[in-house]
């Protein structure tokens, strides 16, 4: 029986994953949603300050704050965390992400 995370199984599974714990999907905003869903898409960091309205640098700011949160060592493996729990975090907070 495999000791991994059930999220970290499959055939795209890598190191890069941790299991969305309460906790950490708690700590996802709508706002952090959003920039999370914005990474999955592979935008750029000027690409997602103006989607958002803010500067380049804040963006810069809040994908480390996002790497740190849940674990993860780059913005493709943020992406990627990202496709695996967003829907877990939408039954969490009751929030539908469609933008």
């Amino acid at each position: 029986m495999s000791h991994q995370p059930a999220c970290a199984r499959g055939p795209a599974a890598e190191c890069w994953c941790i299991c969305a714990s309460p906790r950490s999907l708690g700590r996802i905003t709508p706002h952090r949603a959003r920039l999370l869903a914005l990474i999955a898409d592979y935008r750029t960091n000027a690409d997602i300050a103006a989607s958002l309205g803010i500067a380049v640098a804040t963006v810069k700011r809040e994908v480390e704050d996002l790497r740190d949160l849940v674990a993860c060592s780059s913005k493709r493996e943020l992406a990627r965390w990202w496709v695996v729990h967003e829907g877990r975090w939408s039954e969490f907070t009751g929030v539908v992400t469609v933008w």
